[in-house]
C-alpha cells in the first residue's frame, strides 16, 4: 500500500522510518508547504508536492497520514477523504467534539479508513500493562496519577505557543493523559473539573484535572508545555499497584501487589510507531473502516472530554 504523508515535521519522519519496516508498504509521496524543495532534493525516490491538494490527487496514493498542526487537522481530513483516501490523522483529531463528527461523517460518506494516531495505545509494553489491569492484577482500579509535562522554547509564533495553530498542553500532551484513562476506567467521568494558567497568547500553558468516574474511583492529570516534570502514570488498585515512567512512550511497567513486586519490559520496535501502522494495515486489508482500539465513538469521547476540561476551566472553542 503506498502512503502520501501530508506534513513533514517533526514526527513524519519516526513515522517513515517505522513505515520502512512494514512489508508491502512504502511512502509514495509527501506534500510540505514549508521546505518541499529541500526535502525534493533529500528524498530523491519519492515524489515530493508543495501543495496538499496536488498529494490527495494523486492517483498512487492509497493512504494519507497527517501530521500537520491542529488546527488543519479537519481541512487537511477531510481534503483526503473526499478524494478517496484512507485517513491516520495525528492526535488530536480536531479541537472540538462538534469538528470531529464532521471528520467522521466524512469517513462515514466517502467510505474509507480513518483513525486517531494515538501511537502509545498500541505499544506492546502498553497492551500487556492493561491486560493485567483488566484482569484484575491488581484488583479493581480507584486510583489514576498521570503527568506528561515538558518544557518548550517560548516562541508565540511556534505551534505550541500560538493560539492560531491550536497551541497549548491540553491537545498536545494532555490528550495522553485522557486517553489513558479511557483505557483504564473504559468510560466518561460522571464529574470533571479543571484549572489552567494560560500564557498571553491566551493558550493553556499548565492544565490540571481532575476526575470522578464513580464507585470510588478518581483520576488526576497534569500537563504544561512550560514546566518540566516526570511522565510518570500511577495507578492504584484495591490489591496493588502499578507505575510506569514516560508511560505515553511506554516500553515498561512496575506490577505491585502483597504477595510479588516485579517488572515487565516489552521494548517497542523500530520507533513505536511501527505497531500502530501494522494494525492500520490489518484493519484496511480486512475492509474495516474504523479501528477496534481508537474507533470513531472514541474519538469523539476524547474530544468531548477536552471541551468538558476547556469549559470547565472557562475556555471555549468554537
Amino acid at each position: 500500500m503506498n502512503w502520501g504523508f501530508l506534513g513533514y515535521g517533526a514526527i513524519a519522519p519516526k513515522v517513515h522510518e517505522s513505515l520502512k519496516q512494514l512489508p508491502g508498504h512504502r511512502l509514495h509521496a509527501l506534500a510540505s508547504r514549508s521546505n518541499a524543495s529541500t526535502l525534493a532534493q533529500e528524498m530523491t525516490d519519492i515524489v515530493v508536492y508543495d501543495d496538499y491538494e496536488e498529494l490527495c490527487r494523486d492517483d498512487q496514493v492509497d493512504i494519507v497520514y497527517i501530521s500537520t498542526t491542529h488546527n488543519f487537522h479537519l481541512d487537511h481530513a477531510m481534503l483526503a477523504m473526499a478524494a478517496g483516501k484512507h485517513v491516520l490523522c495525528e492526535k488530536p483529531l480536531s479541537t472540538s467534539a462538534r469538528k470531529v463528527r464532521q471528520m467522521i461523517d466524512c469517513a462515514r460518506t466517502h467510505g474509507v479508513f480513518f483513525m486517531e494516531a494515538i501511537w502509545m495505545c498500541f505499544l506492546p509494553a502498553y497492551r500487556s500493562m492493561l491486560d493485567q489491569l483488566h484482569t484484575k492484577q491488581i484488583g479493581e482500579v480507584k486510583w489514576l496519577k498521570a503527568d506528561f509535562s515538558f518544557s518548550s522554547h517560548r516562541d508565540p509564533q511556534s505551534r505550541l505557543w500560538n493560539p492560531s495553530l491550536a497551541g497549548g498542553s491540553l491537545w498536545d500532551v494532555g490528550i495522553y493523559c485522557l486517553a489513558l484513562s479511557q483505557d483504564i476506567f473504559g468510560r466518561k467521568p460522571q464529574h470533571l473539573k479543571s484549572l489552567m494558567h494560560l500564557t498571553e497568547t491566551g493558550v493553556d500553558e499548565h492544565c490540571q484535572i481532575i476526575a470522578d468516574y464513580g464507585d470510588g474511583q478518581m483520576a488526576h492529570f497534569a500537563s504544561s508545555i512550560g514546566l518540566e516534570t516526570d511522565h510518570d502514570a500511577f495507578i492504584y488498585g484495591t490489591q496493588g499497584s502499578m507505575h510506569s515512567a514516560y508511560f505515553w512512550r511506554m516500553q515498561s511497567y512496575s506490577q505491585r501487589t502483597t504477595q510479588v513486586e516485579k517488572r515487565v519490559s516489552i521494548p517497542f520496535e523500530s520507533t513505536g510507531y511501527l505497531h500502530e501502522l501494522h494494525h492500520v494495515s490489518q484493519r484496511i486489508a480486512a475492509g474495516h473502516r474504523q479501528s477496534d482500539i481508537i474507533p470513531w465513538t472514541r474519538s469523539l469521547e476524547l474530544a468531548e472530554l477536552m471541551d468538558w476540561a476547556f469549559a470547565s476551566a472557562k475556555m471555549t472553542e468554537s
